[in-house]
């Protein structure tokens, strides 16, 4: 199968909230097994905010896949408190991919669309 990365639609709203979803549970809930935080968000939640982002202009969604496996992705947004500036706003991968080459060429290519500023320009 073949690794690659591509800009996120809003037709992949649900897949990628569904990723990030699962992948925020098992981060945090062994954290803070009673966090209320984490028994209000749901599903829903995470998808009505991927559908607002995937069309905000000021944020690049970059998804990581094998072959059509999305196993990651980076979220690099425009700074609103430095013009002309860009930072990395979220990053989640599977954690298949952490620690493996995959990862790094997720950062590589969100580090670039930084460097680039090819966000809301």
């Amino acid at each position: 199968m073949e690794l690659s990365i591509k800009g996120l639609c809003l037709s992949e709203a649900e897949e990628v909230a569904q990723l990030h979803y699962s992948i925020w549970i098992e981060a945090y809930t062994p954290l803070f097994p009673n966090n209320e935080l984490n028994q209000q968000l749901s599903i829903g939640t995470f998808l009505e905010r991927w559908k607002a982002g995937l069309v905000n202009p000021d944020r690049q969604c970059s998804g990581l896949y094998l072959g059509n496996t999305l196993l990651g992705f980076s979220v690099v947004t425009s700074r609103t408190d430095k013009a002309a500036t860009a930072e990395l706003m979220s990053f989640y991968l599977h954690k298949k991919v952490r620690g493996t080459i995959a990862a790094s060429l997720l950062l590589q290519h969100a580090e670039k669309i930084i460097k680039e500023h090819k966000v809301g320009n």
